[in-house]
């Protein structure tokens, strides 16, 4: 765990201004999560906040700072190999659609991870130049990171990285003569990179303004306080509805999806925790750039920080873990001015150990209650008759603890909906839509409602199943086919026009199936 800084008395704990400002970003997000959030405390979310705060509280008291660069530099260089792996279908990946993803869950949040590792690294070579294996050493584990981060395909990541390296690089030569021009190579490059990047890949960025566009509407609704810590998933989608109602004919329906992530973390506060929220994580990035003291070793977690920062503009690092975990270890890292510290408060001796301790156990808790709920839920879609019952047993027990976990909770009422009969599988659907709402819930919410003879609960899930992605024709076509069934000729044929005109993103076997069906009952009539 390293030492305790010698500056610093074994009984004493020294608070700076980031610390108070942390203090008071995370009481506001718990007297949110107490008194604004809907679903009530989520303990998941306690226990994150807790990890995170230990991690701080151990990296800001650490002697030897620079290890923990060298530790990220290696877990970065592992992820590496373990990508290259991946590539050479050595080892499996860790998503369906993509052969590259290191430890993580896709190649865009292994190049987020890689960014900050890189430009980490680029400060370790300039600290060890002079020494001529140990740059030798950095600069191989670079050129390998670089080549991972190309497989990666992360706009976001090179982005990142060059903000982070070109701070680390200004830091390390104050040269007067060099700022202007230094300052506007780089302002042109990353001109060139974010204007090419959106060209790289058009829809995925068109696709992110769709979703800044709503999450603006959300931020509008409360402004000061927010919708309460975790309600983004919960209520993103109601609002992409709500604005495709709005909004018929705009351009931005070819490209909707589904969504739980926001794609910029400052948006992701500000919807969550008001513009107070905000107000605090401005002023800890304020705070940091005017305390830090210009020495290199703190310009290098700086720059890394800045990195995160950055990739953090176009993704959601703090949905993953390992990309989490290095916020407080990078802020922890960086040392403050002497003039700077507020106050003093004593701990005791070898606290830090049970810091650690404690933290360790929190996560492996963590970890361990995903790990069952994963392999339960794997077992409700085996061969084995023992396994579902066991799994379903489990899951009934744990059934809070599911509704921590969206992605798990989405595929356990998926098999509800198949398995069971409509009284019990309704309100675990219900739970999974105020959770995590998508357009193929809705549909299948509809579905139930009309097997339980409620047209008027089906007409409405059907219809906001629809308006939440408008290239979706399912939810439109059982809309169309309810219609038929209750005898309104008239709004089956206004929802079969809809139908034929509606432009989807892909001209499947089933689409035509169902665009042939519909032009037949219109030609009926």
């Amino acid at each position: 765990m390293g030492k305790i800084d010698k500056n610093v008395s074994q009984e004493e704990m020294r608070i700076h201004i980031i610390d108070i400002l942390l203090i008071g970003y995370i009481g506001i997000g718990f007297l949110n999560l107490c008194l604004i959030t809907e679903e009530g405390i989520d303990w998941f979310i306690i226990i994150r906040w807790g990890v995170l705060c230990l991690c701080y509280v151990i990296a800001r008291n650490l002697v030897n700072k620079r290890w923990m660069l060298w530790g990220i530099g290696l877990v970065g260089a592992l992820e590496a190999i373990w990508a290259v792996c991946q590539q050479n279908d050595w080892i499996e990946s860790n998503h369906s659609l993509f052969n590259v993803t290191g430890t993580l869950g896709n190649p865009g949040q292994l190049g987020g991870f890689l960014s900050v590792v890189l430009t980490v690294m680029f400060g370790l070579y300039l600290l060890y130049r002079q020494r001529k294996f140990i740059r030798w050493l950095i600069l191989s584990f670079s050129l390998l990171i670089i080549f991972v981060l190309i497989l990666s395909d992360s706009r976001a990541g090179w982005l990142a990285t060059l903000v982070g390296c070109a701070f680390v690089w200004r830091a390390w030569n104050r040269i007067k003569r060099t700022r202007l021009l230094f300052r506007v190579s780089v302002g042109i490059v990353v001109f060139f990179l974010c204007f090419g990047g959106y060209y790289y890949k058009k829809k995925s960025a068109d696709g992110r303004f769709l979703i800044w566009r709503v999450t603006s509407d959300m931020i509008v609704d409360a402004p000061l306080l927010g919708h309460g810590v975790g309600s983004f998933g919960e209520k993103y989608m109601y609002y992409q509805a709500r604005y495709f109602k709005s909004h018929p004919l705009s351009g931005y329906a070819k490209i909707a999806d589904n969504v739980i992530y926001p794609y910029n973390e400052f948006l992701h506060v500000a919807v969550e925790m008001g513009m107070l929220g905000i107000l605090l994580l401005v002023l800890i990035i304020m705070a940091l750039l005017w305390c830090v003291p210009m020495r290199r070793e703190n310009m290098v977690y700086v720059g890394g920080f800045l990195a995160l920062i950055v990739f953090s503009m176009f993704s959601y690092p703090s949905y993953v873990l390992s990309l989490m975990l290095l916020f407080p270890v990078l802020l922890g890292g960086i040392v403050l001015r002497k003039g700077v510290r507020l106050y003093s408060i004593f701990a005791y001796k070898y606290a830090w150990w049970g810091i650690g301790g404690l933290g360790a156990c929190l996560l492996g808790k963590g970890y361990y209650t995903f790990y069952l709920l994963e392999e339960n839920i794997e077992k409700l879609y085996s061969d084995s008759n023992s396994d579902i019952v066991s799994a379903n047993e489990y899951i009934k027990l744990h059934y809070d603890d599911l509704k921590t976990a969206p992605c798990f909770l989405d595929l356990y009422a998926q098999y509800c909906y198949k398995t069971f009969p409509v009284s019990e599988s309704l309100p675990i659907l219900k739970d999974a839509a105020r959770i995590v709402p998508t357009s193929e819930l809705f549909c299948d919410l509809g579905n139930l409602y009309k097997e339980a003879g409620d047209m008027t609960r089906a007409v409405e899930y059907y219809s906001l199943a629809s308006c939440m992605i408008p290239t979706r024709l399912l939810p439109k076509y059982e809309l169309f086919v309810l219609y038929q069934e209750i005898g309104d000729t008239l709004l089956a044929r206004q929802v079969g026009e809809t139908i034929l005109s509606a432009v989807v993103k892909v001209e499947s076997t089933k689409i035509l199936k169902i665009k042939g069906s519909v032009k037949r009952y219109l030609e009926k009539e």
